[in-house]
């Protein structure tokens, strides 16, 4: 007798989201960790980092802080 709304996964906007689950929490924080100031790169995770970070093909304190605006816990 109600309509609850419900959030596809694929419909997913929210900047900082890494592991695409529609949050920002420490999951995403840990990933970011893992390949913060790598020289380089997976090809998979370019990627994500182009579209959900600032998308310049390195993980950086920009990219931290973009993830902390967005942050959902």
């Amino acid at each position: 007798d109600r309509n609850i709304v419900t959030v596809a996964t694929d419909a997913c906007t929210i900047k900082g989201d890494l592991n695409q689950d529609c949050r920002v929490n420490l999951t995403d924080f840990s990933v970011l960790l893992f390949w913060y100031q790598q020289v380089t790169l997976s090809p998979e995770f370019l990627r994500v980092e182009r579209e959900e970070l600032s998308g310049d093909s390195k993980i950086t304190i920009v990219d931290v802080s973009i993830m902390f605006t967005y942050w959902t816990g």
